[in-house]
C-alpha cells in the first residue's frame, strides 16, 4: 500500500474552498450538492468543500465533480488530528483508506476498488491486529468485474 499522504492545509482549505453549512444545499432526490437551493436554480456544485467544527478546525475536506464527492476526502478529529483519508470514484472508495485513532496511532488501512475491499488490517489501540484480509476472493473479483462491464 502506498505510503504518501498529502493533506491540504487549514488555511488553503478556508482560502480556497467552499463552506458547507454557509453555502451549498443538497438536492431533494437524492445526495447531489448544489450550489444554491433548488427553488433558486442551484445546480450540481463542483469544487473544494469543506465543514468546521466550532472550535474553527475542520471536519473534512472533499472535493466535488457534478454534485458528487469524487476525490481524496479527508475526516480530522475535533481537536484537529487526521482521522481518515480515502479516495471516492463515483462515490465508492477506490484506492488505500487509512483511519487513524485519535492519538494518532494507525487503526485500519484497506485497498479497494470500486467500493470492494481487496485487502485489509485493522489494530486495537495497542497496536494489535484484530481483522485482516490478506487478499481479494473470488467474489470480490466478480462483483468488481460487474461494476466494470457497466462503464
Amino acid at each position: 500500500m502506498e505510503n504518501q499522504i498529502d493533506i491540504l492545509s487549514k488555511e488553503y482549505v478556508i482560502a480556497n474552498g467552499t463552506n458547507f453549512d454557509e453555502e451549498l444545499w443538497f438536492a431533494s432526490y437524492s445526495d447531489e450538492v448544489l450550489d444554491n437551493p433548488e427553488d433558486e436554480n442551484g445546480k450540481p456544485f463542483t469544487g473544494l468543500a469543506y465543514e468546521l467544527y466550532d472550535n474553527g478546525n475542520l471536519i473534512y475536506y472533499t472535493y466535488y465533480v457534478r454534485g458528487f464527492i469524487e476525490g481524496e476526502l479527508v475526516e480530522f478529529y475535533k481537536n484537529g488530528n487526521l482521522k481518515s483519508v480515502k479516495v471516492l470514484i463515483h462515490g465508492q472508495s477506490n484506492g488505500t483508506e487509512r483511519v487513524w485513532y485519535e492519538s494518532g496511532d494507525i487503526k485500519f488501512e484497506g485497498e479497494y476498488k470500486f467500493g470492494v475491499a481487496l485487502q485489509y488490517t485493522e489494530w486495537d489501540t495497542k497496536g494489535c491486529i484484530i481483522k485482516q484480509k490478506l487478499s481479494p476472493i473470488e467474489t470480490d473479483f466478480k462483483l468488481i468485474q460487474s461494476f466494470t462491464k457497466n462503464d
